[in-house]
């Protein structure tokens, strides 16, 4: 996915033009964007509002292993985002134990349909504590790590230090208590609440790691560098972002001026650093 802001051409007297706006802070929140709602759809199944089930999906018969293999399936074939196999059967098993084939059974609710709505109102028989049993649930299936891999590969070929940094700070248990809310969200407003609140977790735990990662912010810079990016480059890029923790900070969270001090910086510090 490539940046929505793209640098401009260097001026012909100039080739190694410094980097005259920062990629990096919209860069990464179209993509924050772009997984939140789409893990959002995932956690809540989709775009159908089937609060109220039909039962005409099919067969479910409280086949628990129907409705594990219908959500997995529906979670490992998403067109942007998909978990691998091993982590949507993983989560899908604990929802499903978490609710109860049979429950879901008795409330006429399919496989089919429990894969692909948003909610269904068989909250009656989800025990108090559901939420909190689910996020535990969801870390024993390493749900987060999954989030911030598939968040990682969008933001390109990051260097292992940086892959390694954003999986050491990003907050695990932040991530696991908003899938949690997010997979047992009840119908109608509340789960539109309940989404929202849940997309603004999610990209706030990862900004919060990208943030706390030099390497992730220092990589991402380096993908819009205007030349051919040296070992001098990349390590003159790292002191800029290293030096200036708070207006890195202030940059990605959305603060256009701080962002623009930032690039301006690290095109006038680093610009003779690269290559032709």
């Amino acid at each position: 996915m490539s940046s929505p802001t793209a640098l401009p051409a260097p001026a012909p007297t100039d080739s190694r033009a410094r980097w005259r706006r920062p990629p990096t802070r919209p860069l990464v929140l179209l993509i924050l964007t772009a997984l939140t709602v789409g893990l959002t759809a995932a956690c809540g199944g989709g775009d159908d509002d089937s609060s109220s089930p039909t039962g005409e999906g099919g067969d479910g018969g409280g086949d628990a292993q129907a409705y594990i293999d219908a959500a997995a399936a529906s979670m490992a074939a998403d067109p942007e985002f998909p978990l691998d196999q091993e982590t949507a059967t993983c989560i899908s098993t604990a929802v499903v134990d978490l609710l109860g084939a049979e429950n879901l059974a008795d409330a006429g609710v399919s496989p089919q349909e429990f894969a692909a709505a948003e909610s269904f109102d068989v909250a009656d028989d989800v025990p108090e504590d559901a939420t909190a049993r689910l996020s535990e649930a969801l870390d024993g299936c390493d749900a987060a790590g999954a989030v911030t891999s598939l968040f990682a590969g969008e933001l390109g070929e990051l260097p292992p230090d940086a892959v390694a940094c954003l999986d050491e700070q990003v907050d695990r248990q932040r991530i696991n208590d908003a899938m949690a809310d997010g997979f047992l969200a009840p119908s109608g407003e509340a789960l539109e609440e309940e989404q929202s609140g849940f997309q603004d977790t999610l990209q706030t735990a990862l900004l919060d790691a990208v943030i706390a990662c030099p390497p992730v912010v220092t990589a991402v810079f380096l993908a819009e560098a205007p030349g051919t990016v040296t070992p001098e480059t990349q390590a003159c890029v790292s002191a800029v972002v290293e030096a200036n923790p708070e207006r890195v900070r202030s940059a990605m969270s959305g603060d256009e001026a701080a962002a623009q001090e930032l690039g301006t910086e690290i095109g006038t510090t680093c610009a003779a650093t690269l290559g032709g």
